[in-house]
Formats: C-alpha cells, sequence, structure tokens
C-alpha cells in the first residue's frame, strides 16, 4: 500500500547542497566515456559538421551567447536555390560556413534541422550545438591523440521556407553556454585534472576562457 503525504518537507541548506551533490554524482555516473562519445572523441563528419571560417571565434559567442542574438548562416546563391536572401556578399549578421560547395551545404544545414527538430519534438533532447575551443589532448594507455569541444552552446535551428536561409540561436529555456560534462568527468577520473567553471561571460571573453583551460591542463 501506497501513501501519499502533503504536507513540507523543509531541508536546510547542508542538506540541500548534499542533494544537489547526490544528483550531480548520478548524473555523471550515465555519461558515456567511450569511443561512442563524440563530446570526448570528436570526429568530424562531412554530413553533420559545419565550420565557420567568420567572422571571428569571439564576436559569434559575443552576439550568441552574450547578446542573446541570432545568427543566419550564409549561403551563396545557386541555380537550385535563389532568393533576396540568398546574397552574393554575406552580411554581418552572418556566419560563414568553410563548405563552399552550395549543394553540399544545403544538405548538411537540412539534414541538421530536421535531426535536431526531430530528436527534440520526440524526445524533448537537445543534439545540435555549436562549440567554442577544442582541447588536443593524448589518451591513456594508448597513446593516441584525441580532440574534445570544451564550451558547448546549444540551437535552434529554423528557417521560413526554402528561400530564406537558416537561423540559429539559443533556445529561450537552455543554457547558453556549458562546459562539456563528458570532458570535464574524464579529465578528473583519468588524469586528475580539473576544468576552471564557466565565468560571467559579460566580464569575460571566451578567449580569456579558453587561456585559463589552457593553464589548467
Amino acid at each position: 500500500m501506497f501513501q501519499v503525504h502533503r504536507g513540507q518537507k523543509v531541508l536546510n541548506a547542508a542538506s540541500l547542497a548534499k542533494a544537489i551533490r547526490r544528483i550531480d554524482d548520478w548524473k555523471m555516473k550515465l555519461i558515456d566515456l567511450s569511443r561512442r562519445n563524440r563530446l570526448v572523441y570528436f570526429r568530424p563528419s562531412r554530413s553533420s559538421n559545419l565550420e565557420f571560417s567568420r567572422p571571428g571565434m569571439d564576436a559569434v559567442f559575443e552576439r550568441l551567447v552574450v547578446k542573446d542574438r541570432h545568427w543566419e548562416i550564409w549561403q551563396p546563391p545557386s541555380d537550385a536555390q535563389s532568393g533576396p536572401a540568398r546574397r552574393a556578399k554575406p552580411k554581418r549578421t552572418h556566419v560563414v560556413p568553410t563548405e563552399a560547395e552550395p549543394a553540399q551545404l544545403e544538405r548538411v544545414l537540412r539534414n541538421l534541422a530536421r535531426r535536431s527538430a526531430s530528436e527534440y519534438r520526440e524526445r524533448g533532447t537537445r543534439i545540435l550545438y555549436m562549440t567554442f575551443g577544442m582541447l588536443d589532448w593524448t589518451e591513456a594507455g594508448t597513446g593516441q591523440p584525441v580532440r574534445s569541444p570544451i564550451v558547448l552552446t546549444p540551437l535552434e535551428m529554423t528557417r521560413r521556407s526554402s528561400r530564406d536561409l537558416y537561423r540559429v540561436e539559443v533556445p529561450a529555456v537552455e543554457d547558453e553556454a556549458i562546459l562539456n560534462p563528458a570532458l570535464r568527468l574524464m579529465l578528473e577520473s583519468d588524469h586528475k585534472l580539473s576544468l576552471p567553471p564557466l565565468p560571467d561571460f559579460e566580464e569575460q571573453s571566451i578567449y580569456q576562457y579558453l587561456d585559463a583551460v589552457q593553464k589548467a591542463v
């Protein structure tokens, strides 16, 4: 027999802090640190990754995270895709992908938008992120070089029609920036290293934080 009590239970600060630490421990134990986890063992894929050549990382981070404003992903005009949004030259509010072939770029963007939207609708999970900074490290035991993203920003990616550009922004209910939890756990468990906590980015730039990471490792 189960009975529900509707009374209140008051937690003092020490009990609450202990409960939060225990929940955090449970979360960390659920993180997969195997080679399947691309947050630890990053492997670029032409169909599911995009790299941007400009503007610089600090400008992208400032607008997206600090100012909480969207970016549009510039796409060059092509025979198949045209319209007033497709400009020969990018504007100041555009991020420019390194992928220059229009058809391939359209396929990658469409794939990212569809997969991320579907995953969020069906499971409530964000799988699309913009990353800032990469940590190059050597795997203990094998000596193999590995790359891992450091700071993650969850993204929502939409466009009004096929003639418009995709826009990316931080979803309203998500944290603007996240310290890669899988990388943090791996460094602590395998290398006894701790990454510095994320700062207030209105007071410290993303470059300054990455410099602090470099000094810590």
